[in-house]
């Protein structure tokens, strides 16, 4: 029987010696992120990259996600806005 991903990630940790502890401080992370960052199935592409550099085998990494551009929601745009329709950034008087 194959051993899944997830397994041969602590496989290989066990033989370097590495915890998710030394992850997390290394990335900047919490302990239960690096754990979460390798055994989810999908990551963010620059989280990848990192553990890339931090020297895990591109096999034993989970895919990388794009990264999502969430769109600008200014007040002005809501339909209850009560204000100017401007996307405009007040300046502030000057006494």
């Amino acid at each position: 029987m194959a051993m899944s991903r997830k397994e041969l990630v602590r496989r290989w940790m066990r033989k370097h010696e590495l915890s998710y502890a030394d992850f997390a401080e290394r990335l900047g992370v919490s302990q239960t992120s690096a754990f979460y960052l390798l055994n989810k199935d999908s990551i963010p592409e620059a989280r990848r990259a990192a553990l890339l550099a931090l020297g895990v085998p591109e096999k034993l990494l989970p895919e990388a996600t794009p990264r999502r551009r969430k769109k600008a929601v200014f007040p002005c745009d809501k339909p209850d806005w009560k204000g100017p329709r401007s996307h405009a950034i007040p300046q502030e008087r000057s006494a």
